[in-house]
């Protein structure tokens, strides 16, 4: 199963591959799956949206890091990494 459709046959001039804040709002969901997460790992702070809009552009390893420094945790980034992949919707 996958989330995205088949790419359509055919020539085109261009594709958009950058949808978030684009075509689609999905900034949201991205914040509910980080809070579902940093939860269920064990995760003693607030991760609030402005927080979270802090890190944009950061990735994982280095957005998990910031927070152990910042608040003297000890969060593991790979097993949150190994727990995020993949993601999957049910219909």
């Amino acid at each position: 199963m996958h989330i995205f459709p088949s790419i359509p046959e055919g020539v085109f001039d261009g594709y958009i591959f950058d949808c978030d804040g684009t075509l689609a709002n999905s900034m949201p969901m991205h914040f509910d799956s980080w809070k579902h997460v940093l939860n269920k790992h064990g995760a003693k702070f607030d991760f609030t949206w402005d927080l979270f809009r802090s890190m944009a552009g950061m990735g994982l390893v280095h957005s998990i890091e910031q927070l152990n420094e910042k608040f003297q945790h000890s969060l593991d980034a790979h097993k949150l990494l190994a727990d995020t992949i993949p993601i999957r919707i049910q219909k």
